[in-house]
């Protein structure tokens, strides 16, 4: 198989959230692009991504350069949902929306008031409140919290309809989606990357030349691929996503260090939590489970009462000193975008519009020099 037209090709491994966002940007640029994932789109780490946008990036500023590049995200989403949106003619379910952040215990307290002086720093509109407060507004929650936060604007997507309206749009735009494509190998040439082959789901191999492959693929995925360059530091963590059903017990999304609650518009209320560094498989593990439930009645303890819906398990990429690797590798042609952990969802955009703009025009942006994939490789010449 080869490229189809004149325009170059780039070749999109992955598609995930952040491998369909950058080929939706890569063919906003003129670029021809072809994905290529061995499951259906939005299969791993979508599956069990929340999409809370706001609190990683306004609170969390331990890494400098990681934070002001998940600010410069969060900036960029609107208009980055709305251009997907209105090419695909889809909804992907974003929103700005009231939230509360809670304290269960007192190390919860603890965390709560670093949060709250990182949010007054940066001049989010936030509102201390005491459990009586915090009842007032969310009768439900247990009458034993210790106090919370209110956070007027907290940004929100759902996860599962962006991949949709993403594939979408990169299918609106001419780019080719395509499922069931193993892809087993980077094959390079004098220095440059010059195909990606590997096998179909029906067993049959495929080479696919393209003058740029970009790498966005899961760990498991990505250390499954012969590649011309090493990617150090790279592994998989679990991270799992459980839904309640029955009386809707929340009007707003309500989190503590260890959960967070997510109340959808159809009734339906989504658990979400830290990743398990325990095992590399998307079987459910019953220990995150129990924690998860565990840590969600401690806060709203009538859901003790409601159905256990779906549990959803996603195998997310991470990396060793927690920044993505996200840029130009040793091979010409050849790019990574993988390792964003938990900020996988808020760093789409982001990591799209730089990369695109990199792999269009060829100059390297500045916002991406500290993710550079060869920072942590031994055998890369960069």
């Amino acid at each position: 198989m080869s490229s189809a037209g004149s325009r170059p090709e780039t070749i999109v491994v992955g598609a995930g959230l952040i491998g369909l966002a950058v080929a939706f940007e890569l063919l906003r640029s003129g670029r021809a692009v072809t994905v290529l994932d061995r499951g259906c789109p939005g299969h791993g780490a979508t599956r069990a991504a929340a999409g809370v946008l706001v609190s990683v990036a306004e609170a969390d500023a331990e890494d400098h350069e990681l934070d002001v590049l998940e600010r410069e995200s969060l900036a960029r989403y609107a208009d980055f949902v709305a251009a997907a949106e209105r090419i695909s003619r889809t909804s992907a379910g974003y929103r700005i929306e009231e939230s509360l952040w809670v304290a269960a215990n007192r190390d919860d307290l603890a965390e709560m008031e670093r949060v709250e002086r990182a949010l007054r720093e940066k001049a989010v509109e936030i509102e201390r409140l005491t459990p009586d407060g915090l009842l007032a507004l969310e009768p439900q929650l247990s009458g034993r919290l210790l106090g919370g936060l209110r956070l007027a604007r907290d940004q929100r997507i759902d996860p599962r309809r962006l991949a949709e309206t993403l594939r979408s749009a990169v299918e609106a735009l001419d780019g080719r989606v395509y499922e069931g494509m193993t892809v087993e190998r980077i094959e390079e040439r004098e220095g440059r990357v010059h195909a990606v082959g590997g096998t179909r789901a029906d067993g049959v191999p495929f080479a696919w030349a393209g003058s740029e492959v970009v790498v966005a693929a899961g760990a498991a995925s990505v250390q499954s691929i012969e590649m011309p360059v090493e990617v150090p530091g790279l592994h998989a963590v679990k991270g799992h996503l459980v839904s309640i059903r029955g009386t809707r017990l929340l009007d707003r999304l309500v989190r503590t260090p260890d959960i967070c609650l997510i109340p959808r518009s159809d009734g339906e209320l989504l658990l979400a939590t830290t990743v398990d560094e325990q095992g590399h498989d998307q079987a459910p593990s019953a220990g995150a489970v129990m924690d998860l439930l565990a840590h969600a009645t401690e806060v709203l303890p009538a859901i003790y009462d409601l159905e256990l819906g779906e549990v959803s398990v996603g195998l997310i990429s991470a990396v060793e000193d927690q920044r993505p690797l996200i840029g130009a590798t040793g091979v010409g042609g050849l790019f990574l975008a993988v390792g964003h952990s938990r900020s996988g969802t808020l760093l789409a955009p982001a990591t799209a519009q730089h990369l695109s703009r990199w792999i269009v025009d060829g100059h390297p942006p500045p916002q991406l020099e500290p993710f550079s994939p060869t920072r942590l490789a031994r055998d890369v010449v960069p």
